[in-house]
């Protein structure tokens, strides 16, 4: 005591009651316990104290917002101990705890530096104001719910004292990083120029990567672009979608996989076997539940333009199947060489786009992402009879679109083969027995193949399509016949001479006349006249049963009667040669029976 009184400091390191009182005092004197002025109680309360401090859920990797911390009275955290840190420096002691997942790898960072895991932890320098309060910065860079713990260890004058405070939070991915990881799998422009990825429902890698804070205003392919990965996240039922971001038509398809786990052996990247069944160009999203508790939102996040998807193969068809030749006269069932005769049913050839899975790839033949190389399509061929004694034409031929083109967004294509056949016409001095046709259809493999490869793979590679002996036409060969004919000056039109026309055929022995033929036409005209005038005969002459007959008659006769006009007789190519016939009127030829016939004037 100075002056008879005293200032004391007393500190106690327990919450407890402590009764305060004078062990020895010289000389020995009465005591008693004011406070206030009034007389009180010599007992006095110490209270339990620790750190306080709040920190709200984060997004990993990136430095929260300065977080109070003041030393506290426990029990009533708003009662600080200002007396006993205001305007002081000293160490804390800071310590990470993983809760869920119970494990980690990572560090969290308190104003920047990294702490131990585990007490006693590591210190950390603070200043607190004449408040006694302090701030503190925390980076957690992995996801996941965690617990930061702080102390304080009294020395010298507070030994024994022990502060201690903890707050649990949650750290939440920034984003999702959602990629595909194969070869030629980015298409930036997003159109069919892009180069090939991979066919249609063919399986690929697909990655979604949990990643850290970055920078500020990241979404979707920038959080693939240097973001650390957050190992410890995990969840159930991420959906997975995706958009078509070309053609402009026809269907944006189905994929494979729509939703996964992001399990603990993932290390916070999931690698999918994905697919998606259509050609084109997609964008593919993951979308993540609410992460630990409902408010911790993390957005969906978006790929770049994966693509671009082509058809795995095609099939072709050819309708009707096998196809029929027929003949040109069909009453009789016959063609002569040199006649053209076609299809009975022309053949619809029709390509069709199939992705690995077996179906069809509408998107195919949407705009530019038809990849052969004539638009509309069109398709080389060819034919031959290798067994007919007389040459086929044409030995090659093309076919242009007939259906279906590129831009309606089916999948498939068509061509009609509308071809005309012939066979070859010898002279009829070298005539040709009759034969049926049995011709070779022969399509190649380049035909069924785009700029890309895809091509007819019926199972053991590419291939084209062949048809063999296809029948239905019966060759012979024809030519037309006709003679001149005799008749009265005095004929009339409904009794007229008659100038007989026919068609024959050759049956392999000697020529015949062809009573098959009711099909056959003949042009016919007038020639020259000689002293009478005839009518014009009707054109064209049709057969009947391989023949035709001509009436004429005259329609002006001077003086002297009687005369001969010429008819001319125009075959179709296949029974030329064409014939001129002379028609006589007047002039008598005698009888056919008779070998000479000689007049004897007495």
């Amino acid at each position: 005591f100075s002056g008879g009184s005293g200032v004391f400091s007393l500190r106690h390191a327990t919450a407890e009651d402590v009764t305060l009182g004078i062990s020895s005092a010289s000389p020995s004197a009465p005591y008693s316990c004011v406070q206030g002025g009034a007389a009180a109680s010599c007992v006095m309360t110490f209270h339990d104290a620790g750190f306080a401090f709040t920190i709200p859920d984060q997004t990993a990797g990136r430095d929260s917002a300065a977080i109070t911390i003041a030393a506290v009275r426990k029990d009533l955290v708003t009662e600080k101990c200002v007396p006993a840190f205001a305007n002081r420096s000293e160490n804390v002691d800071f310590w990470s705890t993983y809760l869920n997942p119970a494990t980690g790898t990572m560090q969290m960072t308190v104003n920047g530096t990294a702490i131990a895991t585990s007490s006693p932890g590591t210190p950390v320098p603070l200043t607190f104001d004449a408040s006694g309060e302090s701030t503190i910065v925390v980076n957690y860079p992995d996801a996941g719910a965690v617990s930061l713990s702080a102390s304080f260890t009294g020395t010298g004058a507070e030994a024994g004292l022990v502060l201690t405070g903890s707050d649990d939070f949650v750290s939440s991915p920034a984003g999702l990083c959602v990629e595909a990881t194969g070869t030629n799998s980015d298409c930036a422009s997003g159109d069919a120029n892009c180069t090939v990825f991979t066919a249609a429902a063919n399986p690929f890698a697909l990655q979604v990567k949990a990643v850290a804070w970055e920078t500020a205003g990241e979404a979707d392919t920038d959080f693939c672009t240097g973001n650390p990965v957050t190992p410890n996240y995990q969840a159930a039922g991420i959906a997975i979608s995706h958009t078509k971001i070309a053609p402009a038509g026809g269907s944006a398809g189905t994929i494979g996989i729509t939703s996964f786990d992001m399990a603990a052996a993932d290390n916070g990247v999931h690698t999918m076997s994905q697919s998606v069944s259509e050609v084109g160009v997609f964008r593919f999203t993951a979308d993540p539940p609410a992460y630990v508790t409902a408010g911790d939102v993390i957005p969906a996040s978006t790929s770049s333009n994966v693509g671009r998807f082509i058809p795995d193969r095609f099939t072709v068809s050819i309708d009707p199947d096998p196809p029929t030749t027929a003949d040109a006269c069909l009453t009789g069932s016959f063609t002569y060489l040199g006649q053209p005769f076609g299809y009975t049913v022309a053949p619809t050839i029709t390509i069709t786009a199939l992705s690995a899975a077996g179906n069809t790839t509408v998107n195919y033949d949407c705009g530019g992402f038809w990849k052969f190389s004539s638009s509309p399509w069109s398709i080389n061929y060819s034919y031959s009879d290798s067994a007919a004694p007389a040459a086929l034409s044409p030995a090659s031929a093309t076919a242009t679109d007939a259906s279906g083109g590129d831009s309606d967004c089916n999948g498939s294509a068509s061509v009609i083969l509308n071809d005309s056949f012939t066979y070859a016409r010898p002279s009829p001095s070298s005539p040709l027995a009759p034969f049926a046709s049995a011709i070779d259809l022969s399509i190649p493999a380049t035909a069924f193949t785009d700029s890309d490869g895809v091509c007819f793979d019926p199972g053991a590679g590419c291939a084209g399509i062949a048809r063999s002996a296809i029948s239905g036409a019966n060759l012979v060969h024809g030519q037309g016949l006709a003679a001149n004919a005799y008749g009265p000056e005095t004929a009339t039109s409904t009794d007229p001479l008659i100038l007989p026309v026919s068609v024959l055929s050759y049956d392999g022995t000697a020529w015949q006349g062809n009573s098959s033929d009711s099909c056959t036409s003949v042009n016919t005209a007038k020639g020259t006249e000689t002293g009478i005038t005839v009518n014009t005969p009707s054109s064209p002459l049709t057969m009947t049963n391989g023949s035709g007959a001509i009436s004429l008659y005259p329609t002006a006769d001077p003086a002297p009667p009687g005369g001969s006009a010429e008819i001319i007789l125009d075959f179709p190519s296949w029974l030329e040669p064409d014939l001129t016939v002379e028609a006589y009127f007047g002039i008598y030829r005698g009888n056919d029976r008779i070998i000479n016939w000689q007049e004897v004037v007495r």
